[in-house]
């Protein structure tokens, strides 16, 4: 076998089995790259940001909200972090009606490492689910697609919205 084989080998069992073999939410090495690929996205952008301005600009953003436009925001939110896992839900305070207060207290304690252990203890299922569902709003129906264009398409969409 020659070194490429044998480092393409071994990168597939890293990456299939990095939570361990019988993992309970098994997902298939697609899937399993798609979530990489968006936490080490996530992580990148992290990195580069200015975390002071970032959480400044989204703290100034949630208070400007009205109650109402609050409520519709946050519960637009919690349709995709209510499939996160009971501990970090009990961590961060999560609940349905999550007051404004406290989302901006969260906000102002993250640093960089928080973000980072938050972003590595997202089940991946949860990343792919969301992924897959933006892709079949844009592409109901559709057999075979570019993976690697529709993650960076779904990618600069985020990145529109988090600037």
């Amino acid at each position: 076998m020659n070194k490429f084989k044998l480092i393409l080998f071994i990168m597939v069992l890293l990456l299939g089995f990095q939570r361990g073999v019988f993992a309970a939410d098994k997902i298939s090495l697609q899937d399993r790259a798609i979530s990489s690929t968006f936490k080490n996205l996530a992580k990148g952008y992290v990195a580069v940001v200015n975390m002071d301005k970032f959480k400044e600009s989204n703290m100034l953003r949630i208070n400007k909200l009205s109650p109402d436009s609050y409520k519709r925001e946050y519960a637009r939110v919690y349709e995709v972090i209510k499939e996160l896992p009971p501990d970090l839900k009990i961590k961060y305070g999560i609940s349905q009606e999550m007051p404004r207060e406290q989302l901006i207290a969260d906000i102002a304690s993250f640093d960089k490492n928080k973000i980072y252990k938050l972003i590595d203890s997202i089940p991946d299922t949860i990343i792919v689910g969301e992924f897959k569902k933006q892709l079949n709003k844009k592409k109901p129906g559709v057999g075979k697609s570019n993976l690697a264009g529709d993650i960076q398409e779904f990618w600069n969409k985020l990145l529109a919205k988090v600037n």
